[in-house]
């Protein structure tokens, strides 16, 4: 049985803990400091509901017509185990349940 993936939102405040895990996706830590920061998006980390311990973290640009995956780093001790292949599909169900949730809001407004 495989364990449930658990996507915790991070306050832009307490996202300095998963730098040295997004140092992976990108070199410049400069630049994750300041996307972790950015008010447009959001910081996740992945658990495993059996656990406490961040085994991915990902930060999103959401948007009603267009969305942006900016950085997912799979914890190295933990890659090879199908765990990015179940965030992005995480992600991609998440994206269509945000696209269709806009679609329903637009027809009320309507």
């Amino acid at each position: 049985m495989t364990s449930s993936l658990e996507f915790h939102t991070i306050p832009h405040s307490e996202t300095a803990s998963l730098v040295p895990l997004l140092r992976d996706a990108d070199e410049d830590e400069l630049t994750i400091r300041r996307h972790l920061s950015d008010p447009t998006t959001t910081t996740y980390a992945v658990r495993l509901a059996s656990s406490d311990e961040a085994i991915a973290a990902l930060t999103m640009r959401w948007s009603a017509t267009e969305s942006e995956l900016i950085y997912l780093s799979v914890d190295p001790a933990r890659r090879g185990c199908g765990y990015g292949k179940r965030v992005m599909s995480r992600l991609v169900e998440m994206a269509h349940n945000a696209l269709l949730l806009v679609r329903a809001i637009r027809v009320w407004i309507i």
